[in-house]
């Protein structure tokens, strides 16, 4: 018969999330694989295993794993939102409201879970095109954290395909002061002010966006702000 060992159990958890953030996948396994002796029904032990699976792009055995966690810890906001991440990454757009009902269900469990938030106002916007649910998202994890500089440029380009310019620019003035380095702000601000007819400060920033994309090394990026400049 296993003795169940809750504090070991912890100790042997707290080993592996150490050697994890070292980057010592064989040395958490082995700590995981202890704690499960003192504790077989550990959720979040699956939990972070199944975020070790999703990391290395093995979704369905995410999937798995984050199911195995929410059966023995049916309270588990963490596997929720987990859960809905990997489902995202391979399910029929016929299963959306599944990854949508996950994030749902971690919100329940944890209202001020940002990153739930921010999952599904990210499938609201570009999966389901619920611009207005993903705007009042977004505003929640701004109203939890108001130095989440994404959910201002989320914002920002929502307004921007609404064809709202004057609520885009505003929303980017916002997320450059909280970063006056960020070239995803520079660059949307340059795309809305080159659509308000001010080509001068468009380039501007958008000359200011490629120089941040290129100190990043983001060619793609820096290709886009190119191009747009060319048209200037």
């Amino acid at each position: 018969m296993k003795i169940i060992n809750l504090s070991e159990a912890q100790v042997f958890y707290n080993q592996g999330l150490e050697y994890l953030k070292a980057g010592n996948i064989e040395a958490v396994i082995q700590c995981f694989e202890q704690a499960l002796l003192f504790n077989p029904n550990y959720a979040e032990v699956h939990n972070t295993i199944g975020m070790i699976q999703f990391q290395i792009g093995k979704y369905e055995g995410a999937i798995q794993m984050f199911n195995s966690a929410l059966a023995m810890n049916p309270n588990l906001a963490e596997g929720y939102n987990n859960r809905g991440l990997a489902r995202l990454k391979i399910c029929h757009k016929s299963e959306f409201p599944k990854v949508v009902e996950d994030y749902n269900q971690a919100i329940v469990l944890n209202s001020n879970f940002i990153e739930a938030y921010l999952n599904r106002a990210e499938i609201y916007k570009n999966y389901l095109g619920d611009f207005q649910a993903a705007m009042e998202d977004f505003g929640k994890v701004i109203s939890l954290d108001p130095n989440r500089i994404e959910a201002y440029i989320n914002k920002a380009n929502i307004h921007f395909l609404l064809g709202e310019l004057p609520g885009s620019l505003a929303e980017l003035e916002k997320a450059l002061l909280l970063n006056p380095d960020c070239p995803e702000a520079y660059c949307g601000r340059g795309t809305v002010r080159f659509h308000l007819g001010d080509k001068e400060s468009a380039q501007k920033d958008l000359f200011r966006a490629f120089d941040l994309y290129e100190a990043q090394g983001n060619i793609t990026y820096c290709i886009f702000t190119r191009g747009f400049e060319a048209v200037l």
